[in-house]
């Protein structure tokens, strides 16, 4: 597991971010190291269960000794796990499209010390989806996602405050509480992850850890 620093900017965060990740993703290609992380995006396209389930069994498999490690890195007694939401609103999804949350709230149900905070931010309205740019990326049906040529990727790019304006954030759970937040790429530059961190230090957490299970790793 590496570690890095998300500095603090002007727009989005205003504190140094101590942050860890397991795996390098290469902008837009997925190795065999990452291909599960492309099943959870599961965005406009039917992924069978059993995909997901090795997904999820695979991210738990990288998270659970993650969150140990940082824990005794940062010599935390006691902390919060909370995922950084998906970026349309939480009740447009089906339940196998939040396979990663689950993921994420498993591990932290592994240790005692570890609280699941997976349910603390919850998007209510749609954003961008950043990692499909095509305006035509389908449209949801009760049956799933299917394309159908409409403007499904729809609501604002990122900006600061977007996470505060579009999620409903439990503060009672978060403030003075130690933090890890986890999302599964972190990209620089993608200011989502800065944005949801500055979040919940505006509702009083104490302090807050960034982990992702890969980190883009840019090729010059």
């Amino acid at each position: 597991m590496e570690e890095y620093i998300i500095y603090a900017d002007n727009y989005y965060l205003k504190k140094n971010t101590k942050a860890y990740y397991t795996l390098d993703y290469y902008g837009g290609k997925y190795s065999e190291d990452t291909e599960f992380i492309r099943i959870f995006k599961n965005t406009y396209d039917e992924k069978q269960i059993e995909e997901l389930n090795n997904a999820k069994t695979r991210a738990e498999r990288i998270l659970r000794p993650a969150l140990q490690e940082i824990m005794r890195r940062e010599k935390f007694d006691i902390c919060t796990v909370v995922a950084v939401p998906r970026s349309k609103a939480f009740n447009t999804y089906l339940p196998r499209q939040l396979y990663l949350i689950d993921a994420i709230g498993n591990a932290a149900q592994s240790f005692n010390n570890v609280i699941d905070g997976t349910k603390y931010i919850e998007r209510h309205a749609n954003t961008k989806t950043t990692h499909i740019r095509s305006r035509e990326v389908g449209r949801m049906t009760a049956q799933g996602y299917i394309v159908s040529g409409e403007n499904a990727n729809d609501g604002p790019e990122p900006y600061p405050g977007i996470t505060q304006d579009t999620c409903n954030i439990n503060s009672a759970y978060i403030k003075g509480q130690t933090i890890i937040l986890v999302d599964d790429i972190y990209t620089e530059n993608c200011h989502v992850d800065e944005d949801c961190i500055q979040a919940l230090y505006n509702v009083g957490a104490k302090e807050v850890v960034f982990y992702s299970l890969a980190k883009t790793v840019r090729r010059y």
